[in-house]
């Protein structure tokens, strides 16, 4: 057992998370009631444990397209810093405007977001504190003042 590296690790298969604990020691996480000096402890093993599920039905196996990230969401407005709410594509900033990183999402890309299920957001700004896996969504100013920062995965859509 000393080759192998101690901790917890996640692991998808077939579409299913298992969780895999692995022990540093032989008495971690192990609440000892026998006291006697003869006892000895059985060596210790990795332990499985099924994340549990939803639904009875294994996900799918995601495929290349449409295309699913994790990426940290922010919220603007514009109206507090004086902008004229023109996007960097021309249009007018309303709901369902996102602005993106256009190395890691073209602009006009349209997409899902988890925390909005059933919506369809297109990208059609940039910004510049939004760089990398970093979306900014345009809210209403009480909204977005409300948002401050979450991780969402975001589905591509073709």
């Amino acid at each position: 057992m000393k080759n192998i590296i101690a901790g917890i690790f996640a692991v998808v298969m077939l579409g299913i998370i298992f969780v895999l604990i692995i022990p540093s020691s032989p008495t971690m996480g192990r609440n000892f009631v026998n006291q006697d000096k003869n006892h000895t402890e059985p060596t210790p093993t990795a332990t499985v444990a099924r994340a549990p599920t939803a639904t009875a039905t294994p996900t799918p196996i995601p495929t290349p397209t449409p295309r699913t990230i994790l990426v940290l969401a922010t919220a603007y407005n514009g109206t507090e810093f004086g902008s004229d709410n023109v996007t960097a594509t021309g249009t007018r900033t309303r709901r369902g405007v996102i602005a993106v990183d256009p190395r890691v999402i073209p602009l006009g890309t349209q997409f899902s977001i988890d925390f909005f299920p059933g919506r369809i957001f297109t990208a059609e700004d940039t910004g510049g504190g939004v760089k990398g896996a970093h979306i900014d969504i345009w809210m209403p100013l009480k909204e977005a003042k409300q948002w401050g920062a979450k991780e969402v995965w975001v589905t591509l859509l073709e």
